[in-house]
């Protein structure tokens, strides 16, 4: 509780802890909750996983969650929701990943993919649970590390260039 009020951001998910997850996770979509499992956590551990859970909050990640669940239900005979759902999910792992990254040096990075070769050696979560999680699935595992890893924060011209291109494109 001390590491969680320590963190400096606006409103806060309710924290609990369950023997019944095996990874941390972020849950509901009114009342959302972050769950930890029942276990012992370094600081360093603990720091990463609420400030990585706590962007998908800001981010309004579970809405986009939910989203693709109503998606899927109203199309459930279309393969492509599937393809959909698995998209969402990656790419809102690899942007809160991305979102963390500009404000870290390299032994904070370092510290964050052992942190996620941690977790993800433990089980993850079945598809039918609908929540933002610290380990997804180990296939996308890699993807993730090589960002950590090779993250370099962009300029002012190297956006200016993207837009210049957008703007050319368009």
């Amino acid at each position: 509780l001390e590491i969680y009020a320590r963190i400096p951001e606006g409103s806060r998910p309710h924290l609990c802890r369950s023997r019944a997850v095996t990874t941390p996770m972020l849950v509901g979509l009114l009342r959302p909750i972050l769950v930890l499992p029942d276990r012992t956590y370094s600081p360093e551990m603990l720091r990463g996983i609420l400030c990585h859970e706590l962007t998908h909050y800001q981010r309004g990640d579970i809405a986009y969650k939910w989203f693709a669940v109503l998606v899927t239900v109203l199309h459930w005979f279309n393969p492509i929701t599937r393809l959909f759902r698995t998209e969402l999910d990656r790419a809102c792992e690899l942007a809160c990943d991305e979102k963390l990254l500009r404000n870290m040096n390299a032994a904070q990075k370092q510290t964050y993919g052992e942190l996620l070769i941690t977790l993800a050696a433990e089980r993850s979560l079945p598809r039918s649970v609908v929540a933002t999680s610290f380990a997804i699935e180990k296939r996308n595992l890699k993807e993730r590390l090589v960002q950590i890893m090779t993250y370099k924060k962009r300029g002012r011209a190297s956006l200016a260039l993207v837009l210049a291109v957008l703007l050319l494109l368009t």
